[in-house]
């Protein structure tokens, strides 16, 4: 899904219609059907919903808990039909703001509140640490509505471990695909890539460069888009890919300010920010500080769409820049009573 990321589009509804359309999937595999069924016996199923329902990402929440509610009613009609004895629920928590959050929060629904399987976490880099800690010792299964990494496609899950979106892997190739359509051609054309200090952002950023390489593409700078020290007195240095910042009068303010400055030097053709909400919030106000910055010529992964972002970093940061994400079929029945269902809610 191409999308730009402005007030006057309907950024928020699309997105919100086709990431909670993953987590309605995941919640309605959960539930089970079709097949070698459990026959007679009862079914008393709890499912335990892991949502970014704080911070920046709480809009995607939101709009997954929407999402769920209409899996569930659909479930429920089903077992209404077939005069079943059957009973579904789902149970919730927060996920917070990083892996170790996220898999606390997976513990609790399934420990505490008894779930038989998990939806979520909604970000990439958790959901593997989630599976190790969480759903493989107590074998359970979880879906994730988000795309994930090599490291999950590598676990020995037995299938408890699936995603209901297009894996990390597929979207740096279709990135360069979309800035290549956009800008007309790849040649003779330069983008600067600026991405998270972490698994996500190191694969993402390896397949796009491959595949903008392979088209006779130019990337010109490469940006890690780490944190900043907690405080300048711990003595820690900074660094990116072109400079460093010792303790000695270091702020935060510089350091954005430096990373803005470096994403938009030698005039790319495109930008390509690697990031997720909570990290381009920090960024945005040096970006739109940023002489060289024009949203009309970046592009985001998939964690920045979100039906919060113009609301979240200011219109002037974002406004007319595109993200790529997995959209829904376009054509498929299925697809369109979901997006009935949503938009009835």
């Amino acid at each position: 899904m191409n999308t730009s990321l402005n007030r006057r589009s309907n950024t928020g509804r699309v997105t919100a219609a086709s990431t909670s359309l993953a987590l309605a999937l995941a919640v309605s595999a959960c539930g089970g059907g079709g097949g070698d069924g459990p026959g007679s016996e009862e079914l008393n199923l709890v499912i335990g919903n892991a949502l970014p329902l704080s911070g920046s990402a709480k809009p995607l929440g939101k709009s997954g808990q929407k999402a769920s509610a209409v899996a569930i009613d659909q479930i429920n009609e089903a077992i209404g039909e077939a005069d079943a004895d059957h009973g579904v629920r789902t149970t919730e928590q927060d996920q917070g703001k990083g892996a170790d959050s996220a898999t606390e929060a997976a513990k609790t629904l399934v420990n505490d509140d008894g779930a038989s399987c998990l939806t979520g976490p909604w970000s990439p880099d958790a959901v593997g640490q989630t599976a190790d800690d969480v759903a493989i010792p107590s074998k359970v299964l979880e879906i994730a509505p988000v795309p994930t990494a090599e490291d999950v496609a590598e676990l020995s899950d037995r299938d408890l471990v699936d995603s209901t979106a297009l894996p990390v892997s597929l979207e740096g190739s279709a990135l360069s695909k979309a800035i290549e359509r956009d800008l007309g051609g790849v040649e003779g054309y330069t983008v600067n890539v600026a991405a998270s200090n972490d698994s996500y952002g190191d694969a993402l950023t390896q397949d796009f460069i491959e595949a903008w390489h392979d088209n006779g593409g130019t990337v010109g700078g490469q940006v890690v888009l780490a944190p900043p020290p907690l405080s300048s007195s711990s003595g820690s240095g900074y660094s990116t890919t072109t400079g460093g910042y010792g303790s000695s009068g270091y702020s935060k303010t510089s350091a954005y300010s430096s990373q803005a400055q470096e994403i938009t030097s030698g005039s790319p053709d495109a930008v390509l920010l690697i990031d997720d909400l909570d990290g381009l919030v920090q960024l945005a106000p040096a970006l739109s500080g940023s002489y060289g910055w024009d949203p009309e010529t970046a592009w985001g992964s998939d964690q920045l769409l979100s039906p919060g972002l113009p609301g979240l970093v200011g219109s002037e940061a974002v406004e007319g820049m595109r993200a790529l994400a997995s959209g829904i079929p376009k054509g498929e029945e299925a697809s369109a009573a979901f997006v009935r269902e949503f938009k009835a809610t």
